[in-house]
């Protein structure tokens, strides 16, 4: 306590350089540093606490927040008991893929309502997908590019998280209805980001984190978590997987 306050009192010392401070000068100085980090350290703890309190099932393939990435993958006979038919602008006519979760889609529908309402038009492109969906086109990936470069944009089968019926591929006509980076450029993608946090969705694959997922950048990958989660990783800048790690290092 001793060292600390002689360190603030150098820093204080120095703000007055052309000539000393009096007594009550310095008590405010101490008084509102030790303010400010009381603040953040409440901050913080408060945060915790947020995270904490949020009950997640990595593990459970029917949970709504079940991890699956490279390192956490599904039965190949998994199959979520509630998908339904999704009722929103889709680009491909595959009934499979127009298919999620029932509390996703609810959830889909009242997203792309709300961004209609400002004027933008979301369009689903691709959700649910079988493992042998995944296997035929991962695959093909493979046989087009090679295994390195597929494994960096496609995932193996079992491994995906379309597979949970709770991811979905967002686009716009702005973008000619395709998947693409220059989504997050247009009113549509942006609005996006910005938003469907609200309705439970993430961008999943985000720009700067991609030895964390796995995966490369996909600003129209977005998948479902519930409202509470998915606030507090948008909020927070945060994977599912920091999340998790997050969570473990305060278990050890």
């Amino acid at each position: 306590m001793f060292t600390k306050y002689l360190f603030i009192l150098g820093a204080t010392m120095s703000l007055y350089a052309c000539g000393s401070p009096n007594e009550e000068q310095l008590n405010n100085q101490l008084e509102n540093k030790e303010t400010v980090q009381n603040t953040d350290d409440c901050s913080s703890v408060e945060n915790q606490n947020k995270a904490n309190n949020i009950e997640v099932n990595p593990n459970e393939s029917n949970s709504l927040t079940v991890l699956t990435n490279k390192n956490h993958a599904l039965d190949k006979n998994y199959i979520p008991s509630d998908l339904v038919t999704i009722d929103v602008p889709y680009v491909i006519e595959n009934p499979e893929v127009r298919q999620l979760r029932q509390e996703a889609s609810e959830q889909l529908s009242n997203m792309f309502e709300a961004a209609l309402s400002e004027g933008m038009e979301l369009k689903a492109r691709s959700g649910y997908r079988s493992y042998l969906t995944q296997e035929n086109l991962y695959s093909n990936y493979v046989s087009t590019h090679d295994q390195e470069t597929a494994d960096r944009f496609s995932a193996r089968p079992g491994t995906s998280e379309h597979q949970t019926g709770l991811a979905m591929d967002i686009t716009a006509e702005s973008v000619n209805n395709e998947l693409t980076e220059e989504f997050i450029n247009v009113p549509e993608g942006k609005w996006l980001s910005q938003n469907a946090h609200q309705f439970g969705f993430v961008m999943r694959y985000p720009e700067g984190k991609e030895d964390i997922t796995g995966y490369q950048y996909e600003p129209w990958h977005y998948r479902y978590f519930g409202e509470e989660l998915a606030t507090y990783l948008y909020e927070n800048n945060l994977t599912y997987e920091e999340f998790l790690n997050n969570q473990e290092e305060l278990d050890e």
